[in-house]
């Protein structure tokens, strides 16, 4: 006997609805990927651009520098480390205040944290070079206070600043999801078992949210890791990034295999960070 037409309709009508998002996907996400690393294995001729000889000429150049290369990609690791770690710890209690707030008010709330967002990002790092120089409103307060004028720009800390400031709605609102989707039963339960705050929090409701903290820390460390915007405003030759490392061979050496090369490098090193997030999904089904 054979199945019904809607049965036999479904695999086929659910593909024909992925269709179109898988090919948007393949065109804006693949598309690009395949001409950087096929650039990355060119050359750069004389007048700047790319050669497809096959020579991988960018790649024998990070080969043979490789400590400046390791050392500008640990620098950019640790400063998008501690981003994260902030933007996190400032988070979480946001997303929990948020979702415990009464329904007609979350919505607002909710915008107040993405509003930001609507302006340009390089207006806003322009507006914390403003406030963090040394004529800013930050040291005219430190001077009221008499702490004096403090050298924050052109610093590791005033990178971290701009960065969580920037990225911080990305941790945000995964978190929300995660907490607005969490069974508060369980969280009654624990307490009624006799579990305080701090132990219901962290034998309960973390491990539930882990998805949604781990989600919004990879969307905060993946594009800190590759910021180039943040660290030429606000940091000095002592924050140089790999961002900025490979923004400067398109547009100053005009080196694209080279800048390609990089940025395929940056893009293995997002895939790996991501690995994290499917090890918390796991958890948080198991």
């Amino acid at each position: 006997m054979s199945p019904p037409p809607t049965e036999r309709a479904g695999p086929v009508s659910k593909a024909a609805t992925l269709a179109l998002p898988v090919a948007w996907a393949a065109l804006l996400l693949l598309l690009p990927l395949v001409v950087m690393v096929v650039t990355s294995t060119g050359s750069r001729p004389p007048s700047g651009g790319v050669q497809h000889d096959g020579s991988l000429q960018a790649w024998s150049w990070i080969a043979s520098r490789g400590e400046l290369v390791s050392r500008t990609a640990w620098r950019s690791a640790r400063i998008a480390g501690v981003a994260t770690l902030l933007c996190v710890l400032l988070a979480t209690p946001t997303a929990w205040w948020i979702a415990r707030a009464p329904l007609r008010r979350r919505a607002l709330l909710l915008l107040l944290v993405v509003v930001p967002s609507w302006t340009s990002f390089l207006l806003r790092t322009y507006a914390w070079k403003i406030l963090l120089r040394t004529e800013g409103p930050v040291n005219e307060l430190l001077g009221l206070l008499g702490a004096g004028p403090v050298s924050f720009l052109n610093t590791e800390g005033a990178v971290v600043v701009g960065l969580v400031y920037g990225y911080l709605p990305f941790a945000v609102l995964p978190i929300y999801v995660a907490v607005e989707r969490l069974d508060r039963d369980l969280l009654h339960a624990a307490r009624d078992l006799g579990a305080g705050p701090v132990r219901t929090f962290v034998s309960v409701a973390f491990p539930l949210t882990l998805a949604g903290t781990v989600a919004g820390a990879m969307l905060v460390f993946v594009p800190s890791l590759a910021a180039f915007v943040t660290p030429a405003l606000l940091g000095g030759d002592d924050t140089y990034m790999v961002g900025q490392l490979t923004q400067d061979q398109f547009m100053k050496a005009r080196d694209w295999p080279l800048g390609s090369a990089l940025g395929a490098a940056l893009a293995a090193a997002a895939l790996l960070a991501l690995l994290p997030v499917a090890l918390a999904k796991r958890v948080a089904r198991a």
